[in-house]
């Protein structure tokens, strides 16, 4: 993939230390910002929907689900860095919590059918916690080898996949109401088919996309705000990955609710972004709903 740069711009992060430069043409808009659409979008769409989780969509009180959200949040702290300043610092503390969220809801996956502050396997916080730091350690071995990093993400992901499908389609199947196929069936959809196709087009096409976005850019300036010059599919990407994300975190929370008997209902905060709301009960008043 290849990136050009306007001649006129100081390069103020130069040179650049990722290992990766994305598809959006660099200091377009800014001399102090590389990938001004890239940035923007990771910090509304990734960071916001971390933030709006860990506060708003953990209704069971469990500090796993802060865990996974925070880690959302993360992820969407690193991709503003790197898309800013294209420098390996950001590109680590983008992907590193990438790994870590698949661990985490896989953890949350497994732990779904636990009773209320009682772990099920009380082992396997120390296996994830190996699981991570092997991680740590490999993807700083590599750090410049962006494929095997890719590889590592996508086997969590596709781990994922199975865990979901058994965790909604499996042997408890009958357990699952509505939100749950709710949040699954928009995981799926934003993430899968969505936003990896966008990636791939991303990542094989950006020479062609960019030729069509720069070389429009004079004949869109009366049809688009000044600031939208240069946007790329990119920005699409993270708010779905990012959403079908937030679905997978809510939708093993949902099921939780479910394994816990305690009622809930589907609400949407600020009118758009999707929340299970608990419906007050004796469970409210449990002294233990801040376990792990």
């Amino acid at each position: 993939m290849t990136t050009t740069t306007p001649s006129n711009y100081y390069k103020f992060w130069e040179p650049h230390s990722s290992s990766i430069d994305f598809c959006e043409t660099n200091y377009l808009h800014f001399d102090t910002i590389v990938e001004f659409h890239n940035t923007w979008s990771s910090l509304l769409g990734i960071a916001s929907l971390g933030l709006i989780g860990a506060i708003w969509n953990n209704p069971t009180g469990e500090k796993r689900t802060v865990l996974a959200y925070s880690i959302l949040g993360l992820i969407g702290v690193g991709s503003t860095g790197l898309h800013l300043s294209l420098h390996w610092i950001f590109q680590a503390s983008d992907e590193l919590p990438m790994l870590y969220m698949n661990n985490c809801i896989s953890f949350m996956v497994f732990e779904v059918r636990a009773p209320f502050g009682k772990p099920k396997y009380p082992w396997l916080p120390y296996l994830f916690a190996l699981i991570t730091i092997i991680h740590t350690v490999v993807y700083y071995r590599f750090r410049d080898r962006y494929v095997i990093f890719f590889f590592v993400y996508a086997g969590g992901v596709f781990t994922l996949l199975y865990q979901g499908y058994n965790l909604i389609l499996g042997r408890d199947k009958h357990k699952r109401g509505h939100v749950a196929w709710y949040f699954a069936s928009r995981s799926v959809v934003t993430f899968c088919l969505v936003a990896f196709p966008v990636w791939v087009l991303d990542m094989h096409y950006c020479n062609f996309i960019l030729d069509i976005v720069d070389n429009n850019n004079t004949a869109m300036d009366g049809l688009l705000l000044p600031l939208l010059r240069g946007i790329t599919p990119h920005v699409l990407w993270h708010f779905c990955a990012a959403f079908g994300t937030y679905c997978a975190i809510a939708c093993v929370v949902t099921c939780r609710m479910e394994e816990l008997k305690i009622p809930f209902q589907l609400e949407y905060f600020m009118g758009i972004v999707p929340i299970t709301v608990r419906i007050n009960n004796d469970h409210d008043n449990n002294p233990q709903k801040k376990q792990l």
